[in-house]
């Protein structure tokens, strides 16, 4: 492993850390804004239509937050691989990952090949 990670230049990881660094923090914060609990007020005559709509908004926010989450997750993967080795390493066939793919989306996990093969 250690072989292809001296193939990216230290610039270069130095580079991909800041851009998964910038994409943690956007991806964090559209994830707080969305699950900031929305004020329903308590105005409604009818409880139960309130609860169902109230039900409903949380689902949405759910199904809204977990792509959001699956990212940060990968972002986060992608920032240990840098610090611990790893980075720019396909994990399904342990080639290189090529920079340009990198340089599209650093959190990528698989080669172009591999990716191709799913």
């Amino acid at each position: 492993l250690s072989y292809f990670i001296h193939m990216i230049s230290k610039d270069s990881l130095t580079n991909y850390k800041i851009k998964l660094e910038d994409e943690k923090a956007i991806l964090e914060q559209e994830i707080k804004d969305l699950e900031q609990k929305p004020d329903f007020g308590g105005d409604s005559v009818d409880i139960e239509t309130e609860e169902s709509d109230e039900s409903e908004v949380f689902s949405t926010i759910l199904a809204l937050a977990q792509p959001l989450k699956e990212r940060l997750s990968e972002v986060n993967d992608a920032l240990s691989k840098i610090v611990n080795g790893g980075f720019g390493v396909c994990e399904k066939c342990k080639n290189e990952i090529d920079e340009e793919l990198l340089s599209i989306n650093p959190e990528s996990r698989l080669c172009r090949k591999c990716k191709l093969e799913l």
